[in-house]
């Protein structure tokens, strides 16, 4: 349990976090603070300009540089561990989209994953054993995976296409080839991997699937926050 901290954050993973505190505290009062994943500025200046003292220590994920570099902010996502964890709830995530959203198996479905990150390399394993074949591409390909520049030959027969990578892959040219009824997810946060513009031209209905880890498995997500603080905590007594 968490003593004398403050959870800040509001979607469903932070209310489970919240009911790990022990003890929760105003923000004027708090020793630890748990900041929202991704905080805006407006908040972040808020709290900051609460603190009483430097040995306030104030958690969070996707912190902004000027923030992050304070002795006293720890990014709980950057470890290592913590990001094979995230992907490996994120994929899971995709693949509940992938069977609410296709009108077919997954095993007959021609899937399609762009990026070979974390995420994409986690997607990719669990479609292959689940009995799908996805075809994955990167920037350079390589073993088992396919470059960007092949993506035009094999369009046509792909009934959807996930994309993880955080730049844009999925142009207008690459989309211009696919099929109509290709579903389009987009996984990557800002400024995507997909030109939504060119989707809408060309008719193909494409899911923004952001932050899937704290809509769709939240407890899952909230543990891993929270084995991750407590573990940066213990390093740090």
């Amino acid at each position: 349990m968490l003593k004398n901290a403050i959870c800040l954050g509001e979607d469903k993973r932070f209310s489970y976090i919240r009911s790990c505190i022990e003890n929760e505290r105003p923000l004027s009062e708090a020793d630890l603070i748990i900041l929202p994943f991704t905080p805006s500025n407006e908040l972040l200046d808020k709290v900051f300009s609460s603190l009483r003292n430097d040995q306030i220590v104030v958690y969070g994920g996707n912190i902004k540089k000027e923030f992050r570099d304070r002795p006293n902010v720890v990014c709980y996502s950057k470890s290592e561990e913590f990001q094979m964890k995230n992907a490996h709830l994120t994929a899971e995530a995709v693949l509940s989209i992938l069977i609410d959203e296709l009108e077919m198996s997954l095993t007959d479905a021609n899937i399609a994953v762009t990026g070979f990150g974390r995420i994409g390399k986690c997607l990719s394993s669990m479609l292959s054993t689940l009995g799908s074949a996805p075809k994955t591409f990167s920037c350079k390909g390589g073993n088992l995976v396919s470059s960007y520049e092949d993506f035009e030959k094999y369009a046509k027969s792909f009934d959807c296409v996930v994309n993880t990578a955080p730049a844009l892959v999925l142009d207008e040219k690459k989309l211009a080839a696919l099929k109509k009824d290709c579903l389009l997810i987009e996984v990557a946060s800002k400024p995507y991997g997909i030109d939504f513009s060119s989707a809408e031209k060309f008719g193909l209905r494409y899911i923004i699937a952001g932050s899937l880890p704290g809509k769709k498995s939240p407890q899952s997500a909230a543990k891993i926050i929270l084995e991750e603080i407590e573990k940066i905590s213990f390093k740090g007594e």
